[in-house]
């Protein structure tokens, strides 16, 4: 008998929960962790906007597509074609009101917010499985996975020109990079037979500008932080690889 393998693969909040579980080592059959735009430092610096962020949503709608509609045109999502699929979920019809409102009150959930983000980086970075984090842009990487990621802890992609639901806003690109992440990693009994999916020329584009990115900053930071070689140290861990500095 074959044990089956398992892939974990959440967005945001989700993401959270996800590291939370893998990191206890409870899933044996855990062949691989893949989170999509969260990252400890950016989400606790946003928890005490958040309050406003939510006021600030558009409570009532008198039709679904409204929702819809409004979802795109206020940026949280950029693909109309998938906000048609995702958005109706997230709905109810109030009769009280006589119109659609949130599913779920996430002001209310206030009280757990902090205990949900504190220590994800280095959660996510024990977890012993194969990982992929996902981000919308470089400014979300925080000090604790930006050494991991230099010391080759999980495999990294920016997905440019997307917003906070990239696996909505192109998700030909994105289910093009997590069968990558699976094929690479040989998850599953055979891993995925046949032709390796490539992903479209912008994803490696976006690689690139990461290893660049990352030069750039291990430079910037040299200078700022001259005489001091701790940083250093733990950036490079066990590795020989001095060419970064």
């Amino acid at each position: 008998m074959i044990e089956s393998a398992l892939l974990k693969l959440l967005r945001s909040m989700g993401g959270s929960v996800a590291i939370q579980v893998a990191a206890k080592k409870a899933l044996s059959s855990l062949s691989g962790l893949v989170v999509v735009d969260v990252v400890e430092g950016t989400a606790m610096a946003s928890l005490i906007h958040m309050q406003k962020i939510l006021s600030s949503r558009m409570q009532y709608f008198s039709t679904i597509e409204k929702a819809i509609e409004w979802s795109v045109r206020g940026g949280s999502l950029r693909n109309i074609e998938s906000a048609r699929v995702s958005i109706p979920g997230t709905l109810k019809y109030d009769d009280s009101k006589k119109c659609y409102i949130y599913r779920t009150q996430l002001e209310e959930t206030e009280q757990h917010w902090r205990g949900w983000y504190e220590g994800l980086s280095e959660k996510f970075l024990s977890c012993p499985a194969p990982k992929l984090l996902l981000l919308a842009g470089t400014d979300r990487l925080d000090r604790p996975l930006t050494i991991g990621q230099m010391q080759g802890k999980f495999q990294m992609v920016v997905v440019r020109h997307t917003g906070h639901a990239i696996q909505e806003d192109v998700p030909d690109e994105f289910a093009s990079l997590i069968l990558n992440f699976i094929s690479r990693n040989r998850i599953g009994p055979h891993g995925i037979e046949g032709r390796t999916l490539g992903c479209c020329s912008r994803s490696q584009a976006v690689e690139e500008d990461s290893y660049v990115w990352h030069r750039r900053w291990a430079a910037e930071l040299r200078s700022k932080n001259k005489g001091e070689h701790s940083l250093h140290e733990a950036m490079m861990g066990n590795s020989d690889e001095s060419w970064w500095w």
